[in-house]
């Protein structure tokens, strides 16, 4: 503790030696209906020197300015729709505002005629923020075709990343819009509602509101929405057909009307559809080929689907905000999948298991929830939420292995299961924040309870038969009744205190309890009476789990010359309580204790720039199955058991991310991620190939069967930089990005009571070019090869190696009024490695379409799959094997799709 203190003077003292500055800070909201402004634009300029301070208000509308320096400033707050507020300021000292008020703008578009090229794109710290007029699309077109236009934006199957950044939420005009997912709002949302594009690096709920920032971000997209359109009601209907018996249709609609918002969608298919095949430029060695070629086919498993759901919120009033959602959905589905696996270790060498399976799923939800947010004064804040949720499910599993060694049979299996559940699951949670007179102490309270039951019928039916040792052949035939039921109670409370100027520190407690109660009594089927009355005790469960966790975390944050800097310690302690019945009596008590030291490390800069750095380490304790020494026979060649002496690991984590415009003429951008980690007693397998003779604890284990446990090791470690640039060429119509990715992991692992390990080197190269010759063509090109290096811990043995390469190429052309073609080709293959061949598919589409009534009907004929190799093909690795993996998917040729869009805006 003395150093943490220590770190602490040292840290203040630094903050002394900058100088006097003060800060600004206010809060913006709408005149009439009292209600926060979201991501306002803040700018002070001096009068003196035109030295220029900018923030963007947070959700409750709040902004904050500091390393303000004495003198007169002008301030001017804008946001779309209203009319710009201004002011002049003498600072002298700190200033706070209170609430600010912007009247709406009563000029419309139509009213104003604007000349002159649009500013495509301004950053301003934290937030990026694209102007929608400067990317020209087609009359008609979605949400997503214009994020495509925009630089540094990627949409890959519903999934955006903006400069290498996943985004992980999008909202409208600063609010949740109808709780939809983003893969919906690019398909619903039209393009012409967007006035402009913010991409933000979202603060905590916690750190917008009491002020201090405890170095959590979110990457958000804030659609900002034209004046116009902020009252009115848009949606679609959609009819797809593909003989001989495939069908898609979908309805949806949504309404914004002043206070009110909502929406009510549905959907009925017995087919599969995704979006069009653009893959990033930020590589992923692993993952780029399966999802290129699952794009490029518009591919899904096989099945059916239905679904209806709404959702409404309303603006009570500018102290209460309610919302709502439901949705009920029955999913059928059907998969046939193939495996083949060769054993990579020396003591495996020769070892090759190969799989067919079959699964059919037929899955019932439902699902509500409200949520409540009251704030009675800016002192204050009250939440709620309560959501339920019921789901059946039946499963029905069918599957046939093998295991060669030699080329010779070594073991087979013939598995039929069958799982039949109900379960029923409710969430509760509250919250209180509260300031206090003295600026920046806040008090911070929230409790939740969750409560789900699971419970059904499980049978499994499996042949087994062996070449050799004492036993041949073993044949289960067994029916459980599970009863899982989980609780999971949490209760936390936070203090915050501003300590300077520019810094704060927050203290946490946080205790938790999650508790687990299964009973899963296995039983075999009595050949004498008919019925299934013989207990399985070695592979029945039985017990009680407790996971009690207590933590004590400080955070101190302070900001010096523009960078944000929030060291952090967290005090845990878990205890864990086992009380098992079966399959045998055990009571255990464990305590598991850490201290986790954490620093984060921002600066953003109005040039363009971004650096975050990170490093952390963190405490893992074991799972509640890890912990149970159940025997799973799922799958009889593979056995299972848990582990009641697991203990805590440590997990020790770097990451770093930079982003820099460095040529704003050209468009010119450099993006730089990378990430290493290593592990302090992790939780690893322990496996044991079978001999005949050698099954642990009175487990029969028949030759060739491998048996697994959990067990604790330490030195994991793994390492990804990532280095990508784009530019603009042929004078901006032609936008390139290229890159460069290195992947480096090191697993270790037991075999046969020896420790074995694997490492995998991976060298990956890309190149993308995207076209903007004009509105109307719209063409991508991409290429990703990669370079993989595998070597397992045996010095005799010469290591794999492999290369692979993925490529697609796709377009669209208006090739008149409203008449356009698009065509997409897709390209992978993996090369062979040891006695595990290659295998590539080419997939190719096209389509023609043709928009009429005003562009709001699409008539659209697509030819999908025409080679008809479309399949979910993917290659995996670990510390024992590497794997070929494959799933057939719809293949279906021609589908005619009618799309009919309505909207209509106004005041």
């Amino acid at each position: 503790m003395r150093y943490l203190l220590f770190l602490l003077l040292f840290i203040s003292s630094l903050q002394l030696g900058f100088g006097q500055a003060f800060s600004v800070k206010g809060e913006v909201r709408d005149s009439t209906s009292k209600t926060p402004l979201p991501y306002a634009n803040v700018v002070l300029q001096s009068t003196a020197d035109s030295a220029i301070y900018s923030a963007v208000t947070d959700t409750l509308g709040i902004f904050q300015i500091n390393q303000v320096t004495q003198g007169q400033y002008k301030l001017n707050i804008s946001f779309i729709g209203f009319e710009a507020y201004t002011d002049t300021l003498d600072i002298k000292g700190n200033i706070d505002l209170k609430q600010l008020f912007l009247r709406e703008s009563l000029t419309t578009l139509d009213d104003l005629t604007i000349e002159g090229e649009a500013v495509d794109m301004i950053i301003k710290e934290d937030t990026i923020e694209y102007n929608a007029a400067a990317y020209p699309i087609p009359e008609g077109s979605e949400l997503e075709e214009l994020l495509k236009k925009m630089p540094g934006v990627e949409v890959v199957d519903g999934s955006i990343t903006v400069n290498g950044k996943k985004i992980e939420k999008m909202i409208v005009d600063g609010k949740p819009f109808f709780n939809l997912p983003i893969q919906t709002l690019l398909k619903e949302l039209p393009a012409d509602f967007v006035k402009k594009i913010q991409v933000i690096d979202e603060k905590s709920e916690d750190a917008q509101f009491t002020g201090h920032d405890d170095g959590e971000r979110t990457p958000v997209i804030n659609v900002v929405s034209k004046p116009e359109k902020k009252k009115g009601y848009f949606g679609s209907i959609r009819a797809t057909m593909s003989p001989p018996n495939r069908y898609n249709t979908s309805a949806s609609t949504s309404f914004l009307s002043g206070k009110h918002r909502y929406s009510i969608n549905g959907d009925w298919n017995n087919m599969s559809s995704s979006s069009g095949p653009a893959i990033p430029i930020e590589l992923s060695a692993s993952e780029a080929g399966r999802m290129m070629a699952l794009q490029a086919s518009d591919a899904g498993t096989i099945g059916s689907h239905q679904g209806l759901g709404g959702s409404y919120s309303i603006e009570v009033n500018d102290k209460l905000n309610i919302s709502s959602s439901f949705r009920w959905s029955n999913d059928n589905s059907f998969a046939q999948s193939d495996i083949s696996r060769e054993y990579i270790q020396s003591s495996d060498q020769g070892r090759i298991y190969n799989e067919q399976s079959e699964r059919e799923r037929d899955n019932t939800n439902i699902y509500g929830s409200v949520n409540v947010r009251y704030n009675p004064s800016d002192k204050d804040q009250y939440t709620f939420s309560q959501s339920l949720s019921s789901a059946s499910m039946f499963t029905s599993n069918w599957r046939n292995g093998e295991t060669l060694l030699g080329g010779e049979l070594l073991n087979s299996s013939s598995n039929r299961t069958y799982m039949e559940n109900e379960r029923r699951s409710s969430d509760t949670r509250l919250g209180w924040r509260h300031k206090f007179a003295k600026e920046g102490r806040t008090l911070s309270l929230s409790f939740s309870n969750s409560y789900n039951r699971a419970e059904g019928t499980d049978t499994v039916k499996s042949v087994n038969l062996f070449t050799g040792g004492t036993i041949e052949e073993q044949v289960f035939d067994q029916l459980s009744n599970p009863d899982d039921i989980g609780i999971n109670r949490n209760f936390s409370l936070a203090l915050t205190e501003k300590t300077g100027e520019n810094s704060s520190l927050s203290l946490s407690y946080t205790n938790e309890l999650e508790e687990s109660r299964t009973e899963q009594l296995l039983y075999d089927f009595n050949e004498q009476s008919q019925q299934y009355t013989d207990l399985d005790p070695l592979r029945s469960s039985q017990y009680v789990l407790k996971n009690k966790d207590n933590s004590i975390r400080m955070n101190y944050s302070f900001k010096i010359k523009g960078i944000n800097i929030a060291p952090r310690l967290t005090l845990k302690s878990t205890r864990i309580q086992n009380d098992q019945e079966f399959p045998r009596v055990s009571d255990t008590d464990n305590t598991f204790t850490g201290i986790n030291p954490g620093l984060s490390f921002y600066r953003y800069s109005d040039k363009g720039s971004q650096l975050q750095l990170s490093i952390s380490r963190s405490m893992t304790v074991p799972r509640a199955e890890q912990l149970q020494d159940v025997l799973d026979n799922s799958n009889p060649l593979f056995l299972r058991q848990g582990n009641p002496d697991l203990s805590s690991g440590f997990r020790n984590s770097v990451s770093l991310f930079f982003y820099k415009t460095y040529n704003e003429e050209k468009s010119r951008r450099i993006n730089i991620q990378a990430m290493a980690s290593s592990s302090e007693n992790a939780t690893t397998n322990y496996t044991i190939v079978g001999d005949g003779t050698n099954g642990p604890d009175g487990i029969d284990l028949p030759v060739g069967v491998r048996y697994s446990r959990p067990v604790n090791i330490s030195g994991a470690k793994n390492f990804n930089i990532n280095v990508s640039l784009s530019s603009k060429v042929l004078k901006d119509k032609l936008n390139v990005s290229y890159g460069a990715t290195v992947d480096y992991s090191f697993y270790p692992q037991y075999l046969n009571e020896q420790i074995q390990s694997s490492e995998n080197l991976t060298y990956g190269l890309g190149i993308g070019f995207r076209s903007d010759f004009s509105e109307k063509l719209n063409l991508n090109l991409n290429l990703l090869p990669r370079y993989s290096i595998i070597q397992n811990s045996s010095p005799e043995e010469e290591g794999s190696e492999y290369f692979a390469w993925t490529g697609s190429m796709g377009g669209k052309w208006v090739i008149a009024e409203d008449f356009y073609i698009t065509t997409n080709m897709a390209y992978t293959y993996n090369g062979g490695v040891s006695s595990l061949g290659s295998f590539d598919r080419f997939i190719m589409s096209a389509s023609v379409g043709k928009k009429i009534l005003k562009k709001k009907l699409d008539l659209n004929i697509h030819a999908n799959d025409i080679l008809r190799q479309a399949s979910d093909q993917n290659r995996s690795l670990n510390a024992e094997y590497i794997e070929n993996s494959s799933t057939t998917l719809l293949r279906q040729v021609v589908r005619i799709t009618v799309s009919y869009r309505i909207n209509k805006f106004g005041k």
